[in-house]
């Protein structure tokens, strides 16, 4: 499922990184990465530094940083930093139509995030039991079917 597109985002994503002298490779990890993705799915990424110690953590301002360099990049539609909803911070955007039109999350590994072994994981789960990925499919359509339309009452 769109793996052109996420091809192209993750090469153009290295790209900008290595041309400012930084040193991270882009990974998939989330639904994509686990193949339990549907059409509305976000792209999640997460940068790993070739150099970093593992009992590192991720300050803002390099987020920051790297959210200037995507506002630059006339493919990406305004890379916005979250910091206060999830308990790592990350760069969310949305690419143009050359990038498939797709929504990223793009955030950094440190030893607080363990969004890339997690998606790992549950890949090797799914691959395991082949009854799960229908499930989980299921189950992720409906709770986008229940949570995102209003719930309708009748009134006497």
């Amino acid at each position: 499922m769109k793996q052109k597109p996420i091809n192209e985002i993750r090469s153009s994503l290295q790209e900008i990184l290595e041309r400012n002298g930084y040193d991270y490779t882009v990974y998939v990890f989330g639904s994509f990465e686990t193949g339990l993705c549907l059409p509305w799915s976000d792209l999640d990424l997460i940068l790993v530094s070739k150099n970093q110690s593992k009992n590192t953590i991720v300050s803002e301002d390099k987020l920051k940083e790297i959210q200037c360099l995507l506002g630059n990049a006339n493919w990406i539609n305004k890379p916005i930093l979250v910091t206060n909803y999830r308990v790592f911070p990350y760069i969310t955007f949305s690419t143009d139509e050359n990038h498939g039109f797709m929504k990223v999350n793009l955030t950094i590994q440190d030893k607080n995030n363990y969004g890339y072994k997690c998606a790992k994981l549950t890949k090797k789960f799914v691959e395991t039991y082949e009854n799960l990925k229908p499930i989980v499919l299921v189950l992720k359509h409906l709770f986008k079917y229940c949570f995102t339309f209003p719930k309708i009452t009748v009134s006497a």
